[in-house]
């Protein structure tokens, strides 16, 4: 039996929904439903949904889960889909028109899930060395050409691999952040098969807000925090080497100080590995989900 092919979108406060479900909606390959999650405290999303419907004409799968954590909305998209192949993507993103097809094609091949790039579309006043790093953008970490965790801004699972059909988010990682992430590693460590497809892209046209290096470095540290939590091993060891790492990276930032593009690469490398050495402590930081979207 073929198994339908689903999309599912957490959404918070976030207006630019509608441009999501546009692109889904332009989809050479348009999904059988969308599954909306409305996280907000109210359901505020569900007019910006009956408006897509009318216009869109998709199959659009509305609810409201209260409770301004992300892993909550994430897991209410998995007990909607059932058995499926289910794709996701953030609610400021817009999909390509093949990403879907792209998606489909690599999963047939044999894997779990399939992950793509979200790239970061930069306004034409930010700063030259954003455009060359393009911080913002968004790949499934690797190591060894294999991938080491995984991410909800762009992927396509199949909830019926024995490895994730009973698997969901932790919703202690909801509001910090990184129960993707989590979720992920730890299928990985099960034996899970994931492939990168990095012609099956999303865009995230980027903020205003978002072009701060404070943003940038926060966010930075934030993904670090997630994997100094969630690592199995020794912690002190650990906690050594992202002490070593960060002091390397700063020391690194200093001497580019001429060269904005050195400079950042090397600072945002050393936020990720202070973000590491807080989690490996316990020190997880402000919650970063259920506020105003920046």
């Amino acid at each position: 039996m073929t198994l339908p092919l689903l999309v599912g979108v957490c959404t918070f406060r976030r207006p630019f929904l509608i441009e999501t479900v546009r692109s889904l909606a332009a989809q050479s390959r348009r999904p059988d439903r969308v599954i909306i999650i409305d996280n907000d405290d109210q359901s505020t999303a569900e007019k910006i949904v009956d408006a897509a419907r009318d216009e869109t004409g998709l199959d659009l799968f509305y609810r409201h889960v209260p409770g301004r954590n992300i892993a909550l909305a994430r897991n209410a998209i998995l007990d909607a889909a059932g058995d499926a192949r289910l794709a996701m993507l953030d609610d400021d993103e817009i999909a390509d028109a093949e990403w879907l097809a792209q998606l489909e094609i690599a999963m047939s091949k044999g894997a779990d899930a399939v992950f793509g790039p979200s790239i970061a579309v930069y306004p034409e006043n930010a700063p030259d060395w954003m455009g060359h790093l393009s911080p913002h953008s968004q790949w499934p970490p690797q190591k060894g050409g294999r991938l080491t965790s995984g991410h909800t801004a762009n992927v396509l699972m199949d909830t019926t691999a024995p490895v994730l059909a009973n698997r969901r988010f932790d919703p202690a990682y909801g509001r910090r952040g990184g129960s993707d992430a989590v979720f992920f590693e730890a299928a990985l460590r099960e034996g899970a098969r994931f492939h990168l497809v990095a012609d099956a892209r999303v865009y995230e046209p980027v903020i205003a807000q978002r072009l701060s290096t404070r943003w940038l470095y926060r966010r930075r540290i934030k993904a670090g925090i997630t994997i100094g939590l969630s690592t199995p091993g020794r912690r002190s060891r650990r906690a050594v080497l992202a002490m070593g790492k960060s002091a390397y990276c700063f020391g690194r930032a200093a001497l580019a100080i001429g060269d904005p593009v050195a400079r950042h690469r090397h600072g945002l490398r050393g936020a990720l590995h202070v973000g590491v050495l807080r989690g490996t402590l316990g020190l997880s930081g402000a919650d970063y989900y259920g506020k105003a979207p920046v």
